[in-house]
């Protein structure tokens, strides 16, 4: 399929490009899916063609926003498994800034806001102990740009007490602690939070 769509994208129209290299790159983001465990070399090798599939569809017109959103999101999600194998903090922060362009095409885009919020905290985690509270404080601003559009999500609530936590910003981690605590009363985990 990946052949054929190549075949077709030296004779298609230019009001044909974005389909086809949008199919192309999903049939490479499938093989490098299926490669992840057994040959990461492959996986890797794939996820960087998809890359290049989704960013060439998204230099053409095209009147499917949905497919544009979801070719935005394709191609940050295979810069972040890429970046996750590498696991430093240029990579992650690539694919930070990846989603990032795919909240611009979409703000209410979930699976993008929660991979930037996951990503912080990686970032963050790896930084050097100085740095650390700027990057909890980074994190923090992501979660709230999350909670704007979710509001109710006490799994995200108790992430920002940790975020607050973590930039040493003690009353406020409280009282997201306790707010998340009413909204989960059976969650150890949140009142051993609390407690720290």
């Amino acid at each position: 399929a990946i052949h054929a769509y190549t075949e077709l994208l030296a004779i298609a129209p230019q009001s044909k490009k974005f389909d086809l290299y949008f199919s192309r790159g999903q049939c490479e983001m499938q093989v490098a899916k299926a490669s992840v465990e057994s040959d990461f070399s492959k996986a890797s090798s794939y996820f960087s063609k998809a890359i290049v599939s989704f960013s060439e569809a998204l230099k053409f017109p095209t009147n499917k926003q949905n497919f544009k959103i979801e070719a935005a999101f394709q191609k940050a999600y295979a810069q972040y498994q890429i970046g996750n194998k590498e696991g430093s903090i240029a990579s992650l922060e690539k694919s930070i800034h990846a989603f990032e362009k795919v909240i611009a095409l979409k703000s209410k885009e979930q699976r993008a806001h929660r991979f930037i919020v996951n990503l912080g905290f990686e970032v963050t985690r790896q930084a050097s102990d100085s740095q650390k509270a700027a990057k909890y404080e980074k994190v923090v601003s992501y979660i709230d740009r999350y909670l704007n559009n979710w509001p109710n999500d006490p799994d995200m609530m108790n992430r920002k007490g940790l975020a607050l936590q973590g930039a040493k910003r003690f009353q406020q981690a409280i009282d997201v602690f306790k707010l998340v605590a009413k909204l989960s009363p059976t969650d150890g985990s949140v009142f051993f939070s609390l407690g720290s």
